[in-house]
Formats: structure tokens, C-alpha cells, sequence
């Protein structure tokens, strides 16, 4: 493995979709819906653990070259592939980035797919719609989108905002292969011809759709099409105006913004 890129980024902003489609380079390994961050986190904080702070502090000098191995073991049971793209909302959180840059000397670059909350929102409700399951804005104060919208916004609000690729999901699906190719030059690897009619998601993921009880939450169309999600008639005149104020990359300059 030469390098471990990460994809993080809000729900419903085309994570499925951009992952499939760098997973069909032969030099790009995808690691979908991956625990290897927990994994990592929970080795990397024993070192800050008082309970093991005598143990540890004789092997602090170890601590850096232990973790490294540790990333090598790990996906060189998975893959021989020069890259991989670990998948994990997790990562953009701020402690976990610190800890990337620990551990590897250097800073992450993270993919971080977005979309205008209210449209995010207009997608869960449609998609809860489909499920015959109940929806309201209180269904989002969970990991399935307040904790991911938290911490991304810290991130982009910190010092740590350049190691940010935002994707706009609407301009993704207008200019795909400008936006392939930028993705491309901010990873700073060859570009790839993507084959953009025969898109497809990895398995995996019906099982996370069971997991939420909820079908089509990672359905990809096996190519790049436009979503016919309307927010002004999904959600209410209120729920419509509040969701739309939260999409705060919109507002200003922003760093690295496809």
C-alpha cells in the first residue's frame, strides 16, 4: 500500500456512488462501511490511557512504529493494490485526523461528499416513505445525520479544513468526469477512464440497508443519474427553511471545494 486515502463526507450526499466508481480502478482498493478506524483509535488512545500509563510510557519511542505495522497488517490481508480508500464517516472528526497525521507524518486527504441539507433531508424522507417507515426531523438527531453533520462542521471549521476534498453531490452529477479528475489531481495519483454507464455498489451494503431496516438507503441507479428528489415539496415551508440555512460550506471561500 502506498497510500490510505479516506471517504467520509454527509449521508445521502453520493458516498455510495463516489466510492463504486473509484473502486473500479484497478489500483484502488475500496474499504466499504470499514471498523478499521476503531480499531486504530483504540490502540493509538491506550497510549493515553492512565490506567496503562506505566506499561506504556517505557514504549512511547514503539508507539508510532507499532501503529504503522499494525495499518500494514491490517490491509495487507485485504488487498495488494497500491491505494486504498478506507470508508468511514469517522474520519472526519478532529481527533481522528490528528491522529492520521501522528501516525503517518503526514496530513489526511479525506473526500468529503456534501449536498444541501435540505435536500439530504428530502432523500432520508422519500427513502423512509419507500420503507413505509415513519419520518420526522427528530429521526435525524442520530448517526444517521446530526453526528456526522457535527463533527464534519468542526472539522471545516478548524485549522485542519485543507485536508478536505468537498464533493458537491448536484455538481458531481452534472460534470462527472471534471469532478473524477479533480478528485484525482487532490490525491495526487493517475487519473482512470471510469466506465460511468455500469456503476456498481459493493454487496455489502444490503446488509447495512437491513441493518437500518431500510431499502434503496445505498441503491445505485448502475449509472450516474439525477435525483428526482424535490425538497420544496418533500419537506414543509419550515422544515424547508431551517435545513436550508444549515449548509454552511456554501456560505463565504472554501478550501479545496468541488
Amino acid at each position: 500500500m502506498k497510500n490510505l486515502f479516506l471517504l467520509a463526507g454527509l449521508p445521502r450526499s453520493g458516498s455510495t456512488l463516489i466510492g463504486s466508481i473509484l473502486s473500479q480502478n484497478p489500483d484502488i482498493f475500496l474499504a466499504t462501511q470499514s471498523p478499521f478506524i476503531e480499531l486504530l483509535w483504540r490502540q493509538y488512545s491506550l497510549w493515553g490511557d492512565k490506567g496503562w500509563e506505566i506499561e506504556t510510557s517505557r514504549l512511547e519511542k514503539n508507539k508510532v512504529p507499532y501503529l504503522r505495522s499494525t495499518v500494514d497488517s491490517y490491509f495487507d490481508l485485504m488487498t495488494d493494490k497500491d491505494h486504498v480508500i478506507d470508508c468511514r464517516r469517522h474520519w472526519h472528526l478532529v481527533p481522528n485526523i490528528k491522529m492520521y497525521q501522528e501516525v503517518f507524518g503526514i496530513s489526511p486527504k479525506i473526500l468529503c461528499p456534501v449536498r444541501n441539507v435540505e435536500e439530504i433531508m428530502a432523500s432520508y424522507k422519500n427513502v423512509f416513505s419507500a420503507n413505509k417507515t415513519p419520518w420526522n426531523p427528530e429521526t435525524m438527531d442520530t448517526q444517521m445525520f446530526k453526528l456526522p453533520y457535527l463533527s464534519f462542521k468542526d472539522a471545516y471549521n478548524s485549522k485542519y479544513r485543507n485536508c478536505l476534498l468537498l464533493v458537491e453531490y448536484n455538481k458531481f452529477v452534472k460534470s462527472p468526469m471534471k469532478v473524477l479528475e479533480d478528485i484525482y489531481k487532490f490525491l495526487e495519483i493517475p487519473s482512470f477512464e471510469h466506465d460511468l454507464k455500469t456503476i456498481v455498489a459493493d454487496e455489502f451494503y444490503e446488509d447495512v440497508d437491513d441493518y437500518y431496516n431500510l431499502k434503496g438507503l445505498h441503491k445505485i441507479s448502475g449509472a450516474i443519474v439525477s435525483s428526482n428528489t424535490n425538497a420544496k415539496t418533500s419537506l414543509t415551508t419550515d422544515q424547508y427553511g431551517k435545513f436550508k440555512e444549515l449548509s454552511f460550506w456554501n456560505r463565504g471561500a472554501i478550501a479545496h471545494c468541488l
